[in-house]
């Protein structure tokens, strides 16, 4: 039996790429897959939410800003926490979950400034709404509770 070089070098390379294709497309398929679970899951969940201060006694207190939750394609929330005349106090990327159903963690900042900080949420579907949990940058801890505004 005789080899055949030139068809031995371009079966192996057409298989190489072959399997890079094949390896590639999975891949991509298998995020595209998570992304799309990812929005059935939370892009529901996108809109305005009243912001409440929870005190240590646990009583929600009033802020009278609205915090605005936008769904992005890639898979996570961009958050806006706005003042009572609208305008943009500070501003979040929030990435949900899909190993823990319902929560999700994001890092705030404020608009303008160097003050920041990390935040945990988990979502409450029997009232449709948010309970964050954070820390500041400077370790000051919050709690709030986000509650869905019906239009």
């Amino acid at each position: 039996m005789t080899l055949d070089l030139p068809n031995l070098v371009a079966g192996t390379v057409l298989g190489a790429f072959s399997g890079y294709l094949v390896s590639w497309a999975y891949a991509r398929r298998e995020g595209y897959l998570k992304l799309r679970q990812l929005s059935e899951q939370y892009s529901r969940l996108a809109g305005d939410y009243a912001n409440f201060r929870v005190t240590d006694g646990g009583k929600q207190e009033a802020t009278g800003g609205t915090i605005r939750l936008n769904w992005q394609r890639e898979g996570f929330f961009r958050v806006q926490g706005l003042h009572a005349n609208g305008v943009a106090e500070w501003e979040s990327d929030v990435r949900m979950s899909q190993e823990f159903s319902g929560t999700g963690t994001g890092h705030y900042r404020y608009v303008g400034k160097e003050y920041t900080g990390t935040q945990q949420l988990t979502y409450m579907p029997e009232t449709r709404s948010f309970v964050v949990m954070g820390t500041s940058s400077a370790r000051f801890e919050f709690v709030h509770y986000w509650r869905r505004i019906e239009r």
